[in-house]
């Protein structure tokens, strides 16, 4: 947001639109890391040749103060076979390493707008549930108090409901600084939002959640950003394995060429002749096949590309098992969650409650138990409904569909 617009939003020229799940998401282009890996790639788009030798130098030499004498040389250092090309593919697979990257930690990046999503709206869910228990635990203080004198006074139960007033007294606090903490969180990654609006209708259903989850891949593949990367990282030990092999094939170390300017006087019986000797040189210099460091480093060279192969493997066996885990968790999760609802429908429908009052003969107490189950079962089908959903985002980054859609709300039900 510009000085200008938040001027006119203080103003109230201009409304300050919350923010919503679209303006969370999109908000994922300001994350400071993208911005640092954008700059890399700028640079590594930009094409540099890798030049027509390795090195090239002049030398010049004078002898004597009177400059009578000078050497000059030009040495070139050319390329080994092949090691031009090698340079070229070194770079350009830098270029996709970083992309690969660059693509990974778009994925995380959206991973965290739509995990403190989740926590925000867990956070209120929270609180509203311990809200509603501090009520029904006081109200149970004040039906016991009723009972003071008769045969159905419970002291011990009595005590047991006002401690749990005051430690639910301490949740309700908790809970507001979890919550202020959680948008304060949220406030920094969209600067410019002062309100909150992430609509809890627009998240998928357990059905539609599961019709999702089976269109997920089952198995590993390169399509995920972690596979992805750990192949790249063996391809890019391989050009540097090519790279380096390439620079061994330097059939020809220098090529140079020299210039000598000599000039001297003899003396003759009458008079001082005044010789100049200009003398031209060139050759070559072929560095010995042998007795050199050339086979520890091709064994160097191999032992890395050997060490990327074992990390990538490594990669995908905890990939794989990080899948599983994962599809494991969440259908588990769907299954307790019909459960709960099937429970929560049939109180609903009131024939849950009807028991109660025909059992307790209107007992405020036993009816206070009624709600307070039934208030639990609730809270513990939106815990699993949290649950859920945040293992279903971590299966959305772990297979990289939240890098291929970085601003649809792939949490969204609605078509």
């Amino acid at each position: 947001m510009t000085v200008l617009a938040a001027l006119l939003v203080t103003l109230g020229a201009i409304p300050e639109r919350p923010l919503d799940w679209n303006a969370l998401l999109r908000s994922h282009a300001t994350d400071p890391k993208l911005h640092s890996v954008d700059q890399r790639l700028d640079l590594m788009d930009d094409p540099v040749s890798p030049g027509w030798w390795k090195k090239a130098e002049i030398q010049g030499e004078v002898a004597g103060f009177d400059r009578r004498e000078f050497n000059g040389k030009l040495k070139i250092q050319p390329f080994g076979w092949g090691e031009r090309t090698a340079l070229r593919e070194q770079w350009s697979g830098r270029t996709r390493l970083l992309r690969i990257q660059r693509n990974r930690l778009q994925g995380q990046a959206q991973e965290d707008r739509y995990q403190r999503g989740l926590e925000w709206i867990f956070c209120q869910r929270k609180l509203a549930f311990h809200r509603a228990m501090h009520t029904l635990y006081q109200e149970r203080v004040g039906a016991h108090l009723s009972l003071i004198g008769t045969s159905r006074f419970d002291p011990q139960d009595l005590v047991l409901s006002q401690q749990m007033v005051a430690s639910l007294s301490g949740d309700l606090l908790a809970d507001q600084n979890d919550l202020a903490e959680i948008e304060a969180s949220l406030f920094s990654m969209a600067p410019g939002s002062h309100q909150i609006a992430l609509d809890t209708a627009e998240l998928m259903r357990p059905e539609q959640l599961a019709r999702a989850l089976e269109a997920l891949p089952h198995e590993v593949d390169s399509s995920f950003p972690s596979i992805a990367l750990a192949q790249e990282q063996v391809h890019a030990s391989e050009r540097s394995e090519q790279l380096s092999a390439a620079s061994r094939r330097n059939w020809i170390g220098d090529v140079y060429t020299g210039y000598s300017n000599k000039t001297e006087d003899k003396l003759k019986k009458t008079y001082t002749l005044t010789e100049t000797e200009v003398v031209w040189t060139a050759g070559i210099t072929i560095p010995l096949p042998f007795g050199d460091t050339r086979r520890l480093d091709e064994r160097r060279s191999r032992l890395d590309v050997m060490d990327q192969v074992g990390d990538l493997e490594q990669v995908r066996w905890e990939t794989s098992r990080k899948l599983d885990q994962l599809r494991m968790s969440i259908g588990s999760g769907l299954r307790q969650i019909a459960v709960c609802d099937s429970f929560v429908r049939k109180v609903d429908a009131g024939a849950l409650f009807t028991d109660f009052v025909v059992q307790s003969g209107s007992d405020p107490l036993l009816l206070l138990k009624g709600r307070m189950a039934l208030l639990q079962t609730q809270w513990d089908l939106q815990k699993l409904n949290h649950d859920i959903l945040s293992d279903f985002v971590r299966l959305l980054e772990l297979t990289g569909r939240l890098a291929a859609a970085p601003e649809r709300n792939l949490l969204s039900g609605r078509p």
